[in-house]
């Protein structure tokens, strides 16, 4: 009836209508000269078989309105019988990408079969005009899903449907923010329709939808408070809103005060609640109004919650930022940070509400009054000179700088390394802020240093960023949907006073990189074996070696453009002076590092 070669098989594949021998396979073996034969025996032949190299199955189009599965190993019986035609089968197909299979029966019917289930999935009759003896091509089009049929002078021509999309989306609207309940183990998240949904972090169900929770505005930012009874939701509208968990509101904060705020952050602390946000429409006829508002911290306390409608009250620090206060975090006891548009981390005293310095990539202030804004020299060392300010650049502020400079230094996420409890007398990183053109910067806020920065994404503008309870680990991700993990553990393992690697000869070069975990555990043997070279052979008589509080510092990431050759180091030459069982005498405190 057909015959064919398989190259997957390495075999030829021919069928008969008979009943014995019906499909025979038949392969040669190298030493020998004669076909090696192996048969299968249907009842009353086959039309037609096709053969599947990945699932390694053969389907017979019976005469006996059957469609058989065979392993071509074992000739015994078929592995699956698939049953539903009312007339013989006269081609088979198979669909390799779904794991499925055609079949074509003389009654012009075509069925589609799931061959995991071995289930008729779909029944199509076809259109032929009805005749006895009719001949039949059967071919299926897999890249285009085509299937092409024909009855002795008509063709028909079957085009698959797009496979629908399986994914589920859980909010109709684009989703804002997403908090985690650790008491009742939900997730809770919100969109752009002003739409509250919870749902079961074991199942993924949900379990109830608050719809127009501030009408048609955007909910941007939600937060619980410190028992987990509440949940605030800040909108675009310029208002924040109290809800029970019934989806009860108890209390509109008013932020805005009837103006357009784009609400950022609701950091909620034991006696205030602190929100953040900015101008979302730039109208000139209104923007010294609300751009004082947005560079302020707004302020309510819980305990004056006596009205629906609550006014914020004055923040006794007035406004110390230049341009629109993005976020904040908080570092019990009484540490506030408030990061803004032009890249600038205010330190505060939140008891107090003064603030007391200033942070910025390139340059520092200290806060000695509300007026006082003379910057300071950059204490930690490593940038280039050029793209420091001048004080008169200082003076006029971040907002004097290029655009793109202030977008570069943008603080979307602030987030305090709590769980670093000694940093205060050991030094290291407690602060971690991350934003504009991808970069994350740690900073020592006891010292008022930056210690280290890395580029997290390129070129992908802003990215957010999350910490674990023991600081360990640091998420980050982009508009991209790129997230990466980062380990920041190896940073707070390091004494202080150890030295960073020679700075590179390029200055215009940031010195501040990190990598993965391998990586930062890489680099601290590189450094080590730099610092014996340092000392041994003094190679760099004019490069000075400068105190790092992290192995960020000292650890750059790029393309390796040329190959060292590294000799074997001596343990590996000599085991067995290094690795015998008795002891031996005390190595040197230097070791001879081996040589590139």
């Amino acid at each position: 009836k057909s015959v064919t070669y398989n190259a997957s098989l390495d075999a030829i594949i021919s069928s008969t209508t008979n009943s014995t021998n019906t499909v025979v396979l038949a392969w040669r073996e190298k030493p020998k000269k004669h076909l090696q034969m192996t048969s299968f025996n249907i009842a009353q032949g086959i039309h037609a078989f096709d053969y599947h190299s990945r699932l390694n199955l053969i389907a017979t189009a019976g005469i006996n309105n059957k469609v058989c599965l065979w392993n071509p190993y074992v000739v015994s019986k078929p592995v699956g019988v698939l049953w539903g035609h009312s007339a013989s089968v006269i081609a088979v197909q198979f669909f390799a990408a779904r794991k499925q299979l055609f079949s074509f029966s003389k009654d012009k019917v075509l069925r589609l079969w799931d061959i995991q289930h071995q289930l008729s999935i779909q029944r199509i009759a076809c259109s032929f005009p009805q005749s006895q003896d009719f001949r039949c091509l059967f071919h299926f089009d897999e890249a285009h899903g085509r299937l092409f049929i024909s009855c002795n002078h008509q063709l028909a021509l079957l085009a698959m449907e797009r496979e629908a999309s399986t994914r589920v989306k859980s909010h109709k609207s684009a989703v804002t923010c997403v908090l985690y309940h650790s008491v009742l183990r939900q997730v809770i998240s919100s969109d752009v329709g002003s739409t509250v949904c919870f749902w079961m972090i074991d199942t993924g169900q949900k379990i109830k939808q608050f719809t127009g929770c501030h009408g048609n505005a955007e909910i941007s930012t939600m937060a619980l408070d410190a028992n987990e009874t509440r949940l605030l939701t800040g909108s675009t509208d310029g208002t924040v809103k109290v809800w029970d968990f019934n989806g009860y509101c108890h209390h509109t904060l008013n932020v805005g005060k009837e103006g357009v705020v784009d609400i950022s952050q609701i950091l909620v602390l034991k006696k205030t609640i602190l929100v953040t946000g900015w101008d979302r429409y730039d109208m000139p006829h209104i923007a010294p109004k609300w751009k004082a508002l947005s560079r302020a911290i707004t302020v309510f306390r819980p305990q004056n919650f006596n009205q629906f409608f609550i006014h914020p009250e004055e923040w006794e620090g007035g406004i110390q930022h230049r341009d629109d206060i993005i976020c904040a975090a908080f570092l019990p006891p009484q540490t506030l940070a408030t990061g803004s548009y032009d890249g600038e981390i205010v330190l505060w005293n939140n008891s107090t509400g003064n603030a007391h310095y200033v942070l910025h990539p390139d340059y520092q202030r200290l806060l000695q009054s509300k007026s006082d804004i003379e910057p300071q020299k950059l204490l930690s060392a490593g940038r280039s000179c050029s793209s420091r300010p001048t004080a008169e650049q200082a003076t006029l502020g971040a907002s004097s700088y290029e655009t793109g400079t202030e977008c570069d230094n943008a603080v979307m996420r602030l987030c305090f390394l709590e769980a670093r409890k000694n940093t205060a007398a050991t030094g290291g990183a407690n602060l971690v802020s991350c934003g504009g053109s991808g970069y994350v910067r740690l900073w020592d806020t006891f010292k008022k240093q930056l210690l280290a920065e890395f580029l997290a994404h390129s070129g992908v503008g802003s990215i957010i960023m999350a910490t674990d309870k023991l600081n360990q680990y640091l998420a980050t991700g982009d508009l991209n949907g790129c997230l990466k993990i980062w380990n920041i553990e190896e940073e707070s393992c390091l004494d202080p006073t150890e030295h960073s690697l020679l700075d590179k000869k390029d200055k215009d070069e940031p010195t501040y990189n990190v990598g993965s975990s391998e990586v930062i555990n890489l680099a601290i043997k590189y450094k080590e074996r730099n610092i014996y070279k340092k000392k041994t052979h003094n190679l760099y008589s004019s490069e000075i070696l400068q105190k790092s509080s992290s192995v960020f510092r000292s650890l750059s990431i790029g393309v390796l453009k040329e190959l060292p050759e590294v000799n074997k180091p001596a343990f590996l030459l000599d085991p067995e002076k290094y690795f015998r069982e008795e002891p031996e005498e005390a190595c040197p405190q230097t070791p001879e590092p081996p040589s590139l």
